[in-house]
């Protein structure tokens, strides 16, 4: 089977028992520069440990190699705090513009209960209600924050969590001194 392989395509590293999935940033003559994360590096990559991807179609969004420019801003008004009943964890997902937003017509929910990235059970639930930036009109997603995502083809919002988010301790739960109720 001869492999094809086009810069932007994902592909399978093969290091002995170990795999990858890493996206072709640049071909060479004997291999390409891959991203295997998402920071700007490539490594170089021998043909021969590269495999294509067959159902790469399925991936519409990747953070290998960085965004590139193509990351949207994400604009949010408010917030709720999740906390999983499971392993304790607790963290904030801010909401997107449309979601949970009081006088849209368009408003669309967010889910109550949601996977909890720490544990990977699913019984983590908001345990704040809707607590609002302080801030006029909308702010951009802090850094490193997870949110709920307002995509037009779903009818609720969709979480993205962010995997540098870290969890809440007591003292950091948001209070009326941060967020003001709406």
């Amino acid at each position: 089977m001869v492999k094809v392989f086009h810069e932007g395509d994902l592909i399978i590293y093969q290091n002995g028992d170990r795999f990858e999935i890493g996206k072709i940033k640049r071909l060479t003559d004997d291999g390409a520069f891959v991203w295997y994360s998402s920071g700007e590096t490539a490594a170089k990559t021998s043909f021969s440990d590269m495999h294509p991807l067959k159902n790469a179609h399925v991936i519409t969004e990747t953070s290998l190699g960085g965004m590139d420019g193509k990351k949207r801003k994400i604009l949010v008004h408010g917030a709720m705090v999740y906390g999983c009943q499971d392993c304790g964890s607790r963290w904030m997902m801010y909401l997107e513009k449309g979601l949970e937003e009081e006088g849209d017509p368009n408003r669309k929910p967010v889910p109550f209960g949601i996977m909890c990235p720490y544990c990977k059970g699913f019984h983590a639930f908001d345990i704040s209600g809707y607590l609002k930036i302080p801030e006029k009109g909308y702010v951009e997603l802090p850094k490193d924050a997870s949110c709920f995502e307002n995509l037009p083809d779903r009818d609720c919002g969709k979480p993205l969590i962010s995997p540098y988010m870290k969890r809440l301790e007591d003292d950091e739960i948001p209070s009326a001194r941060i967020f003001k109720d709406r």
